[in-house]
């Protein structure tokens, strides 16, 4: 049954969250957001290769 709930994902591979540049990038949505009443999270729990597959059919 579908709870109405809407969930933002951001997904990167847990390697590019260690680069102080890229770290910052997915967490300022969050707050837009949850301002919306959206629930918000970063998600990197696959291998690099299954990312990379959804980057790649994102387009």
């Amino acid at each position: 049954m579908p709870s109405g709930t809407v969930r933002v994902v951001n997904v990167k591979p847990a390697d590019r969250l260690q680069d102080p540049e890229i770290v910052q990038a997915p967490a300022w949505p969050g707050e837009p957001f949850r301002q919306h009443g959206w629930e918000y999270e970063i998600w990197s729990g696959a291998n690099r290769a299954l990312l990379e597959n959804v980057r790649f059919g994102a387009r």
